[in-house]
């Protein structure tokens, strides 16, 4: 990794600490993050659609709409935010 890209590393990093201040979980993020931690806990015998379970546990916009909140901050160019300066 050469200075350039080390310095554009450590830019990003921070742009992810300063963005982390403000990124609050709802009470129905606490609860659903932990239902996904046991429906992820599953034995690797039990073949299991994570997308289907999250479906009928009425969970799947839920998990979509905070992997899009996430995904906001952590590649700005989705939403056509200038580069991380």
């Amino acid at each position: 990794m050469d200075k350039k890209e080390k310095l554009k590393l450590e830019k990003y990093e921070k742009y992810l600490k300063e963005e982390a201040e403000k990124f609050r979980l709802t009470d129905e993020d606490l609860g659903n993050l932990y239902d996904c931690m046991w429906i992820m806990d599953t034995p690797k015998e039990i073949n299991q659609d994570f997308r289907g379970t999250l479906k009928v546990n009425n969970m799947a916009k839920w998990f979509y709409d905070l992997r899009n909140r996430i995904e906001e901050i952590v590649v700005p160019e989705i939403n056509n935010k200038k580069e991380v300066k």
